[in-house]
């Protein structure tokens, strides 16, 4: 079993990344955080990244990837 949740742990692991690296770096691109930045483009990113993260179920898979961490914690410990 403790090798199927590696397994599983391991491709959630890379399908989060995946997620991560479609996400708009607000900071970054509202001018990394200098005085005077396009506020209006920053509320556009968050929302962006929202739509990103619940149309790749962001919440889902973060919320497994803690169950499996918690279950090979416990099965290790």
């Amino acid at each position: 079993m403790a090798r199927q949740w590696r397994a599983e742990l391991a491709e959630l692991t890379s399908e989060w990344d995946r997620v991560a690296s479609e996400r708009i770096d607000v900071v970054k691109q509202s001018g990394g955080g200098s005085q005077g930045g396009d506020f209006g483009f920053a509320a556009d990113a968050m929302r962006i990244n929202r739509a990103i993260d619940a149309d790749r179920g962001r919440a889902v898979i973060e919320s497994r990837i803690k169950e499996l961490r918690n279950l090979l914690e416990r099965l290790d410990g």
